[in-house]
């Protein structure tokens, strides 16, 4: 669990989904309820495959930031990561002192991943260097720390949906001892027909999402959201089932009866008997692996800077590896 002797702020909050690029975009969906238009991943000869994505829309407007010598050849991740960034920060840059980030990510660059090591079967000598950066996971947050010019710490996570809250204990911990003055916390995944059908072995039907979610983080008594409550990861294994973690998950929640829950979709009956809205991020944006809890999140502090509710809940079940939650509060 966490705690502090400062309250931990929500100084800003950014998204990308395949509802459109930003905050607004992402209620709007939620608010309607239904799904995203869903589209077929197209086969190497342009055909169409048998699993279905819902891919983020091409932005309105020019992207200025994909200017920068380091965003030019970077994969859709680094994209979606720097346009949620970035507007989680605002207009807050003189303000943020020392500028730490942490990003989480499932599948990485697959696109890049895919493309490198089919050059590489195809032909070795012939496959391209330029490339070959782009597969690593922490390339989307080394692009990040380099367009907005800090040089302190950076980690990437690695895992399933549960790492975002991970990610924001280990913010939570920075901020606490001293070795930030803020810290960005940000999920990035792309989509891409190798992981769709990986996933369809095991989950046949399932529809595909991508995007990023980024949550800024200060020290601070007047803010209008505060992080109230992080749960532990409580892992999955062969001798704690998923129920029995989800169970001790929403048992550390200190929900409150009416508090809106935003869940990842992979709850099952967990919140059947809740007296409350509850928003399912994966029915609407699709399956948005690492994703999916920086979504959520960001649809909690949303609605709470929008006046909807005091407190808002975050459930964050993993596909395979744990199971994690958040409370936000809206300070009144």
């Amino acid at each position: 669990m966490s705690g502090g002797r400062e309250k931990i702020a929500v100084c800003g909050a950014g998204v990308v989904t395949p509802a459109g690029w930003g905050v607004a975009a992402m209620r709007a969906a939620l608010a309607g309820g239904a799904p995203v238009e869903s589209q077929p991943f197209l086969g190497a000869d342009g055909t169409d495959l048998a699993f279905r994505r819902r891919p983020v829309p091409k932005p309105e407007t020019k992207l200025p930031f994909l200017r920068h010598p380091r965003l030019r050849r970077s994969s859709p991740a680094g994209r979606f990561l720097a346009a949620a960034a970035l507007e989680a920060i605002g207009d807050r840059s003189a303000e943020l002192g020392r500028l730490a980030v942490v990003v989480t990510s499932y599948t990485g660059n697959v696109n890049y991943s895919q493309r490198f090591y089919r050059e590489v079967l195809d032909d070795p000598a012939t496959a391209s260097p330029i490339v070959f950066p782009e597969t690593v996971f922490n390339a989307p947050a080394s692009h990040l720390s380099a367009l907005l010019e800090t040089d302190e710490v950076n980690y990437t996570l690695v895992g399933d949906e549960s790492q975002y809250i991970a990610g924001l204990e280990l913010a939570t911990r920075w901020l606490l001892d001293d070795e930030a003055d803020s810290v960005l916390v940000a999920a990035t995944e792309e989509s891409d027909w190798l992981t769709a059908s990986a996933l369809d072995l095991f989950r046949p039907g399932t529809v595909v999402g991508e995007g990023a979610a980024a949550l800024l983080l200060g020290r601070s008594d007047r803010a209008e959201v505060e992080v109230g409550c992080l749960t532990d990861v409580h892992t999955i294994t062969a001798n704690r089932s998923r129920e029995a973690a989800l169970r001790e998950m929403r048992g550390q929640l200190q929900g409150q009866a009416g508090d809106p829950v935003y869940q990842s979709g992979h709850e099952g009956a967990l919140w059947g008997d809740w007296d409350g809205v509850r928003h399912c991020i994966g029915e609407v944006f699709g399956e948005g692996f690492g994703v999916s809890v920086g979504w959520s999140c960001v649809a909690a502090v949303a609605s709470l800077q929008a006046g909807e509710a005091d407190s808002a809940l975050v459930s964050g079940a993993g596909t395979n590896q744990g199971c994690a939650g958040a409370r936000f509060i809206k300070n009144t």
